[in-house]
């Protein structure tokens, strides 16, 4: 029971600590596009961020199967606590602002796979419906944190440059409360006691059926589609400030079409929780990234509002389906005893496609214009669906893999 009595306080550790970090990114963003900055300079700031998420997610993943969630969730609240008043009290243009925006890059990847792991382990519960369920709570809570954090960070600018990273304060000040709340179960070895639920590939709940013979095959796809969203979302979240100050977009709607995108991602989630048909079906992932070529395309080679706005409705079902789907095949195994390394595996693919997708579009949109880091994020997805269809046609199928699979 002790996860029940804890979840609640983990899922509003999720949506302020997310709003907490996209008042930030959305501060320094905007900031630095306003005061010419530049498009490299934007790309180095979201390849600094997500590098340090990267490596500090596969670093700190495993660590927490050993020393414990609890204990690995507080550093990581502390560091981003610290790194917040860092870049509060140091002006963006400032080399020192960087060195505390490492700070906030290398906190989620101390928060993320521990708290991912600690609410997918379950004490009385046998059923993988409730394995997902648990999995769209958080994804449902880390996007409202997003969506929060890009609505009342374009508010709080207009109000005071700083608004955002005060309210960011105020937000890491509760969570900090809240993680001193909860109470860790632990057995031997200091970790958490956990009963792996059977797995259950036919979308009902409590009835398992055998796992389909290339599962492990779409955990490795999955981590390409993870790497092709992150490089995409880069773009939209470290380079888009910059057309939108081209085009005279306001702050606040600037915040409010990202936040109207992460409606798109939350609408995926939903859906499959509640419907399995994309649960290892290789069409439902070709057309989903197919989706977000057209997504990217559309943001390259338009300056309307509307246009743009479907591109990224487009663009956030490719990054629901991406990151649902990761989290679902990495957290569906009954034997794995490293949730937290898994989890943590899962993170850093995505925090090494942000940052390729940021630093490279950053140097391409330098080159040729603000534009063509969309377009070369649509070409990097366009090369992963390619290898990905590649590794389905030339795959060797596995003993018992279901015929209707074969077609």
């Amino acid at each position: 029971m002790i996860l029940k009595k804890n979840g609640f306080f983990l899922l509003i550790i999720t949506i302020l600590n997310d709003a907490a970090i996209n008042l930030i990114v959305f501060f320094l963003t905007r900031y630095m596009a306003e005061h010419g900055a530049g498009l490299i300079r934007l790309g180095i700031a979201g390849g600094i961020f997500s590098i340090s998420f990267a490596v500090s997610s596969i670093v700190f993943g495993g660590v927490s199967d050993k020393s414990g969630r609890k204990k690995t969730i507080i550093y990581g609240i502390a560091l981003i606590f610290f790194g917040t008043i860092g870049c509060l009290i140091v002006e963006p243009t400032r080399s020192l602002f960087f060195v505390f925006f490492v700070f906030i890059g290398i906190s989620p990847g101390l928060v993320y796979p521990a708290l991912i792991a600690w609410l997918g382990q379950d004490t009385d519960r046998f059923s993988n419906r409730a394995v997902s369920g648990r999995l769209l709570l958080f994804c449902l809570s880390w996007n409202a944190g997003v969506v929060i954090g890009m609505i009342t960070g374009g508010r709080l600018y207009l109000l005071r440059y700083d608004g955002p990273i005060i309210a960011s304060l105020i937000f890491l000040g509760i969570n900090c409360i809240l993680i001193l709340l909860c109470k860790e179960e632990t057995g031997k070895g200091g970790q958490e006691r956990y009963i792996a639920p059977p797995p259950d590939f036919s979308g009902q709940s409590g009835k398992a059926q055998k796992a389909p013979g290339d599962s492990d095959l779409y955990k490795r796809l999955g981590r390409l589609t993870a790497l092709g969203f992150a490089v995409s979302m880069s773009t939209i979240l470290y380079l888009f400030p910059q057309v939108a100050v081209e085009i005279e977009l306001p702050a606040d709607k600037h915040g409010i079409i990202i936040a109207l995108m992460r409606v798109s991602v939350i609408g995926t989630y939903l859906i499959m929780h509640f419907y399995s048909f994309w649960k290892y079906n290789p069409a439902v992932l070709f057309i989903t990234e197919g989706a977000g070529v057209i997504g990217l395309l559309l943001v390259f080679f338009t300056r309307n509002l509307f246009l743009i706005s479907t591109g990224l409705f487009l663009i956030g079902i490719l990054s629901g389906y991406g990151y649902f789907a990761g989290l679902y095949y990495g957290n569906n195994d009954p034997n794995s005893s490293c949730m937290g390394r898994d989890s943590g595996l899962h993170q850093g693919f995505l925090g090494i496609g942000v940052a390729a997708g940021s630093v490279m579009g950053g140097l391409i949109g330098k080159q040729f214009g603000s534009g063509y880091p969309f377009l070369l994020s649509a070409i990097i997805l366009s090369l992963i669906i390619i290898i990905q269809g590649l590794t389905f046609i030339l795959r060797k199928k596995p003993a018992g893999f279901p015929q209707a699979w074969s077609r």
